[in-house]
């Protein structure tokens, strides 16, 4: 124990201040969580937004009712995860916030949040020891239909 009586202890890899590893989930950015986080280009946090180079062609794909290719898509993940390698050298800090939280819902405008770089970001994150839980609303919709079907069980009793 050095002096002062404070005992200096490492936290393993990719862990928080808690010991344990954020947990991550994702939700339309209308989510009323108490720990939704924004990550829009428009309203969002700039170090986890994708730039408008990349995101004005997805857009414009969508409002013409074009869908987005395997390719299309692809590309466009790769583009994201290169400004995100970018992202995290230049925000440090930002980055270990966020990291450093025990829990964050990744929120963004998108529809499809498999086609959404709220996604991406939940994946790259779970790389950085995250743990990545899914779509909030997938999460409400199983347990509706769990509670559903508990209910739907004790009427046959």
């Amino acid at each position: 124990v050095p002096p002062g009586g404070l005992k200096v202890c490492l936290l393993p890899k990719n862990r928080n201040t808690w010991g344990v590893a954020l947990e991550v989930w994702t939700a339309r950015v209308s989510s009323k969580d108490p720990d939704a986080f924004d990550i829009t280009r428009k309203t969002g946090h700039d170090a986890f937004a994708p730039s408008w180079l990349i995101l004005t062609p997805m857009i414009d794909r969508r409002r013409n009712g074009h869908e987005t290719t395997e390719a299309q898509w692809k590309e466009y993940a790769a583009a994201y995860y290169k400004e995100m390698q970018v992202s995290r050298a230049a925000n440090v800090e930002t980055w270990k916030a966020l990291l450093a939280r025990p829990r964050v819902v990744l929120t963004c405008y998108c529809t499809n949040h498999l086609r959404c770089h709220r996604t991406l970001l939940a994946r790259l994150l779970e790389k950085l020891g995250a743990s990545f839980e899914g779509e909030l609303a997938d999460r409400k919709k199983a347990q509706k239909e769990l509670f559903e079907l508990a209910l739907s069980l004790g009427e046959e009793d």
